[in-house]
């Protein structure tokens, strides 16, 4: 979903699509009303200052921006031609980037992981997710607790081995219990 807002000349709101009414309190009577008149969720204070920028040098703008509930949105003002290609205001488009985002963030933390595992001189941190616990990676002290592990590395197919892997882990989970 792409939201859309042009504006004219002066920065009022020529008009705006039904999507851009998630990101600006807009309705239908604000049409001729100044941008800066319009509440917003964003959290671009130079929105205008960058509209105005564009109309004065007809070259786009394009940020990442947040919301102040989370989201984020990529949005490009580009100068808005009419079909006699007169300049006649800017239009802005903002499209939300909010996946990509978390995307990233999830990526940066990897990144700190794996530094932290460096740091701490090759063992291996390992992930805890919210289900039941199961090792998908392990360092080399944890390797001489599991065979299996040990042993598909190598390339070999040992099959009747997982379960006296998994008998490893039982212990050790009761192990820890008992701790």
């Amino acid at each position: 979903d792409m939201a859309t807002v042009f504006l004219d000349g002066a920065l009022h709101v020529r008009r705006f699509t039904t999507q851009a009414t998630r990101l600006f309190k807009l309705i239908p009577g604000d049409i001729g009303r100044a941008l800066s008149d319009i509440v917003t969720d964003l959290d671009y204070p130079a929105l205008l200052t960058d509209a105005n920028e564009v109309l004065r040098t007809l070259v786009f703008s394009d940020r990442e921006v947040a919301t102040g509930d989370g989201r984020w949105f990529q949005v490009k003002i580009m100068p808005y031609r009419t079909l006699d290609n007169v300049i006649d205001g800017v239009v802005i488009t903002f499209n939300d980037i909010s996946r990509a985002k978390q995307l990233e963030a999830e990526l940066r933390a990897i990144g700190r992981e794996r530094e932290e595992h460096h740091r701490l001189g090759g063992l291996r941190v390992l992930r805890v997710l919210q289900q039941p616990v199961r090792v998908v990676e392990a360092g080399e002290p944890q390797r001489a607790f599991d065979p299996v592990e040990t042993d598909l590395r190598r390339g070999r197919r040992l099959r009747q081995r997982r379960q006296l892997g998994e008998a490893h882990a039982v212990e050790l989970r009761r192990e820890r219990l008992q701790l």
